[in-house]
């Protein structure tokens, strides 16, 4: 099975073109001393100019989850006099401070203390009569245990430029996000679990009551995220803390079926966690709160890849499966624009996963399973698009249905990758939909300077799509090829490759293959 790593000598080198421009950029933002001014609830802010956008970066969104507020919902942040700089990200949420596999970028810099978000808005005055403009809130991935947003791949500052205001957000991750222990619950029978969700919907509530100060619209927000952040944003989704508080959904690569445990399942593991980090069985939530971050980050790094690990379903966020959520129809009736890459199949290394481990859930249906993919095709290429087709086309394609019936849905299928990089990949692997997201290939030189005129048609007609649907909760556009809304009767996805051209009914035995194999398991593989 291929792992990718053909790509990386490339990845390397734009991670480090990347790198340097970050620097950069850091380098203009500390001279910048007359940047543009924002009054929040909590206080005055000062940004930086930036990119031809205004950007405040590193701003508290919730008191610091240290000590005493960790493990507890998101507390208010102390407001503050006189004039905050927001020049400089805040660090990332504590993680495994390791160089990212996929880009090979440095280690980022880590801490316990991460709950700020950053904001990117259209160069107009800040509080001029201009019409609010839409938001889209980003949710980072990694799996829920690790995730970045000061690296220039998610910079909002392209986005910002064709007049939308742009937010991205630290949430707590591994065991500082997603915790269950009795010590908790008998010191508060109503403690939550999902502690990462409930900073999401924290950061929510600080758009509702702050965007305006920024030229947002905080009537028009869409939550949006790739990989973990999209299931984050189809959690949400089904969240009754969450409610009200978007309007539509962007989602990028996510696993909708992913393995989670519930909250017994979830204190088992907590104790065992405790356990391994010395805390006696019996202990209460004082002695847990006192193990070392350095302790818990070490646990978060000896997680089995593969290990079922993310929202614990039955808390006040998470109440239910995304399954229970769609069938007791609980699912907020938001527009959703979801969509996958064609060579998914890219991150199965890092999850630890081989071709035995990804074919083994089908058990007696593989020859079932076989028999919808062409007969020339090796076992490798079968069991790389059973990954693909398992965790990603037929989960995403199962909730754009059943979300077609409450509201609306558009679902793309992303075939597409720069031109110099064409040998080295099968197809668009995982993540590399994210330069063309955000237009962030311009601020990495050498990818910029190896891009083709049809490389950059591709980002910005991509892009097109991506803000009319944030503006107006459809992607169409009179300028570009008609994107069809996805519903039962047609089927119809974006394919977004060369060119984009919609198509009817693409792998549509094998989607439901795998959806009656999930619904008749009602587990994830």
């Amino acid at each position: 099975m291929h792992s990718g790593n053909t790509g990386y000598k490339v990845l390397t080198t734009l991670a480090k073109a990347m790198l340097l421009s970050g620097l950069l950029l850091s380098s203009a933002q500390a001279e910048d001393l007359n940047g543009p001014l924002a009054q929040t609830k909590s206080g005055l802010i000062r940004g930086v100019n930036e990119l031809g956008v205004h950007a405040f970066k590193g701003i508290p969104y919730a008191a610091p989850p240290i000590k005493e507020n960790r493990w507890r919902r998101p507390q208010p942040v102390q407001p503050w006099s006189g004039v905050r700089v927001t020049s400089q990200f805040g660090p990332a949420c504590a993680q495994s401070a390791q160089e990212d596999p996929n880009t090979r970028l440095p280690a980022p810099s880590v801490s316990e203390d991460c709950l700020t978000l950053n904001v990117w808005t259209p160069s107009s005055p800040i509080g001029a009569p201009d019409a609010p403009k839409p938001v889209m809130v980003w949710l980072h991935g990694g799996d829920f245990r690790s995730g970045v947003v000061s690296y220039p791949l998610s910079n909002g500052a392209q986005l910002a430029n064709q007049g939308v205001v742009v937010v991205t957000i630290n949430y707590r991750l591994g065991y500082f996000g997603f915790f269950d222990h009795p010590a908790l619950v008998r010191e508060d029978v109503t403690t939550p679990a999902n502690f990462g969700l409930l900073d999401q919907i924290e950061a929510l509530k600080w758009v509702q009551e702050n965007i305006s100060a920024f030229g947002g619209d905080p009537g028009n927000v869409t939550l949006a995220g790739d990989d973990a952040g999209a299931v984050s944003a189809y959690y949400l989704m089904a969240s009754p803390k969450a409610l009200g508080l978007f309007h539509k959904v962007i989602a990028q690569s996510g696993d909708p079926w992913l393995k989670l445990e519930d909250r017994n399942q979830a204190k088992k593991s907590g104790m065992k966690a405790a356990t391994q980090a010395g805390v006696a069985a019996d202990a209460d939530a004082a002695q847990l709160r006192a193990i070392p971050a350095g302790t818990l980050i070490k646990l978060n790094s000896e997680l089995p890849p593969d290990a079922a690990f993310g929202p614990i379903i039955g808390d006040e966020a998470a109440p239910y499966t995304l399954l229970d959520a769609v069938d007791r129809k609980l699912i907020a009736p938001v527009p959703l624009l979801t969509g996958v890459n064609s060579y998914e199949v890219s991150i199965a290394p890092q999850l630890g996963l081989t071709q035995e481990t990804i074919l083994a859930p089908l058990g007696d249906q593989k020859d079932a399973a076989r028999a919808l993919y062409p007969e020339d095709w090796s076992d490798t290429q079968f069991a790389e698009k059973v990954f693909s087709d398992m965790r990603y086309n037929a989960p995403n394609r199962w909730l754009a249905l059943e979300q077609s019936n409450r509201s609306s849905a558009w679902f793309y299928y992303f075939n597409y990758a720069p031109q110099y990089l064409r040998e080295q990949f099968s197809g668009t692997p995982h993540g590399w939909h994210l330069p063309f997201t955000f237009g962030t290939y311009s601020l990495i030189p050498e990818m910029y300077a190896n891009f083709r005129p049809q490389d950059i048609t591709m980002a910005q007609r991509f892009q097109r799509y991506l803000v009319n649907f944030m503006r107006s909760a459809s992607p169409s556009d009179p300028t570009l090829p008609n994107w069809p809304a996805y519903n039962a009767q047609n089927q119809i996805m974006m394919v977004l490759g060369d060119a984009a051209e919609p198509m009817a009914g693409l792998f549509r035995q094998r989607i439901e293959f795998f959806t009656t194999l999930y619904r008749n398991s009602n587990k994830k593989y």
